[in-house]
């Protein structure tokens, strides 16, 4: 793995990691997934993640192919938006956001 694709899980809030992609599209899933600012991000999200992740509808992330996650980062206690707020139909992945807003600086494995 030599690209790393960081992204923020819309339900727990926690950072993900991509580096395995198969293809084009799943790659610009990630990029696009790592650089969208959802509607419902405030800039308070910034200063107090480790209290509580702060979590997204998923309807305002980018879906992502699981089979490109490397590997959950750890920050803080996993916790999950109400199910009213998950995508209608997503089978082959989650949605995610800017991974900014769960972690400014991760580090890649190894």
């Amino acid at each position: 793995d030599r690209l790393f694709v960081c992204a923020t899980a819309c339900r727990t809030g926690r950072p993900v990691l991509f580096s395995r992609f198969a293809r084009i599209d799943q790659l610009e899933r990630a990029v696009l997934a790592s650089c969208a600012i959802p509607p419902s991000a405030h800039p308070f999200d910034l200063v107090m993640p480790h209290f509580s992740p702060p979590t997204y509808p998923e309807r305002e992330g980018v879906v992502v192919d699981r089979e490109c996650e490397t590997l959950l980062l750890p920050n803080g206690p996993e916790t999950a938006r109400k199910d009213d707020d998950r995508l209608p139909y997503a089978p082959r992945g989650g949605a995610f956001v800017d991974g900014g807003l769960s972690c400014a600086a991760p580090r890649p494995p190894g």
